[in-house]
């Protein structure tokens, strides 16, 4: 499962990646010279919510699964599963009112469905990040080698999942202060 899971990954980002380079060619070299081409929407754009959305939803499902098999409660995977599949719906919701608006001066109407799906993100690292931390702490045993490595696993959690779930809250922030929806 691990690995069909690290492939999806690896193919989503070689996905999202042939979009940012189709984004990039049309606006730098079929647009070139058309200051009315930077306003619209092209192709590398809309799939974005979608790509980021996906891949983000794999890696918090992961997690969950992965929570579930530490932890040993079903609710708690669950629940995190549960925000995953909602910031999902969400980022679909983005890309479809993407396609539909055309313009980025327009995409304010799609403000409220990509909130969902910023803050549902941000909710699902946060949560991920904190159960980890909070059960690997209570799993110290009083043997310096394995407190040791827990101690490791646990400050490693910290600083993937901190920045992961900075970075999302960051997003979710500059998108909640910027005057427009870009």
């Amino acid at each position: 499962m691990i690995k069909l899971t690290v492939w999806f990954l690896l193919f989503l980002d070689a996905l999202s990646t042939a979009f940012d380079i189709a984004m990039t060619y049309q606006y730098l070299v079929v647009s070139f010279g058309n200051p009315e081409a930077i306003g619209l929407i092209n192709v590398g754009i809309t799939p974005y919510p979608l790509l980021t959305g996906v891949t983000s939803s794999a890696v918090q499902a992961f997690f969950a699964w992965r929570i579930s098999i530490i932890t040993g409660m079903k609710w708690l995977s669950l629940g995190i599963l549960i925000l995953a599949i909602i910031q999902l719906l969400a980022s679909i919701g983005t890309s479809i009112g993407g396609n539909i608006v055309h313009h980025l001066a327009s995409l304010w109407k799609v403000r409220p469905v990509a909130l969902i799906w910023l803050i549902g993100s941000a909710a699902t690292d946060l949560v991920i990040t904190t159960v980890l931390v909070i059960y690997l702490r209570k799993k110290k045993t009083g043997y310096v080698a394995t407190d040791d490595i827990v101690s490791r696993i646990v400050r490693m959690t910290v600083q993937t999942g901190l920045l992961t779930s900075a970075c999302a809250l960051a997003v979710m922030i500059a998108y909640l202060v910027s005057d427009t929806s870009m």
